[in-house]
């Protein structure tokens, strides 16, 4: 049974880096069926996984998903990217010392 469960897991990696846009949905239905399948099987504690995994990290999930959504819509990053270029034209070490910190914060909505 470890065998489909591992599959399952590798069928998700697949998906998620297939399916950029939908990465936060795939992972949440992939974690999903592999919750539902360890019931079902008794391959392992669904309530021992439960305990051991913090609530913050899937509310933390959820945010990010919804916060990338919006600044998709909202043209958030396309303002970001065109200000970094606009004041590239000026001064290249601006630019570098904006760029690079900008871009390790802005990693997580990517």
């Amino acid at each position: 049974m470890n065998i489909i469960l591992i599959i399952i897991t590798i069928c998700v990696y697949i998906l998620m880096i297939l399916n950029t846009k939908k990465r936060t949905a795939t992972a949440l239905l992939g974690a999903g069926t592999l919750l539902l399948i360890g019931t079902l099987t008794s391959s392992f504690d669904v309530a021992k996984a439960f305990t051991s995994f913090p609530s913050e990290i899937i509310i933390l999930l959820i945010v990010l998903s919804l916060f990338t959504d919006i600044f998709e819509r909202c043209g958030v990053m396309n303002r970001i990217s065109y200000k970094f270029l606009s004041s590239s034209r000026k001064e290249v070490k601006l630019l570098l010392f904006s760029f690079c910190p900008s871009l390790f914060s802005l990693v997580p909505y990517l």
